[in-house]
């Protein structure tokens, strides 16, 4: 994806935030059984969840299937008050499959509803979504700063040590 097709997308996601967001088709949880896609022909008007691969979405649900979760803390710098963040990835999903997919995501504490953030297939909307998240990050207001919750500064990754 080219840099002005990574921010269109991320300016169209912005364009969304401060508007209610529409209920969207999310993939069920249940998408795929161990015994792999079923076989039931695709003319039957009942696809049964077996049928669809990860991705593919459902008609009838709208959950939110957590893919990936961060907990951060905002911190005011005057008076060192602590506002709790989550940060959420859900499962991707396809709006039309093989064409565009979307990956929602949840900044609870700092954003108001869901954004989903839509890429050309699953892994590029999750991409999108973490660079969407972490591009919001950076914008935190002035007088404020974001925390690890060990109480580090959140530089978008933590570092470890081996062992």
């Amino acid at each position: 994806m080219t840099m002005m097709a990574y921010a269109a997308t991320t300016r169209d996601a912005q364009n969304v935030l401060g508007q209610r967001m529409l209920k969207t088709e999310l993939l069920h949880p249940q998408t795929q059984g161990a015994q792999g896609r079923c076989r039931r022909p695709r003319s039957s008007t009942a696809t049964p969840s077996c049928c669809l691969s990860i991705g593919e979405k459902l008609n009838s649900t709208n959950e939110f299937v957590l893919l990936a979760e961060r907990s951060l803390f905002l911190v005011e710098k005057e008076t060192d008050q602590r506002k709790p963040i989550t940060v959420r990835l859900g499962q991707p999903y396809w709006t039309e499959h093989g064409i565009e997919a979307a990956c929602p995501v949840l900044v609870e504490g700092m954003l108001v509803g869901r954004s989903d953030i839509r890429g050309a297939d699953l892994l590029d909307a999750v991409e999108l979504a973490i660079k969407f998240v972490n591009s919001y990050l950076e914008g935190v207001q002035a007088g404020w700063e974001l925390h690890w919750p060990d109480g580090e500064i959140y530089g978008g990754v933590k570092a470890c040590s081996p062992g």
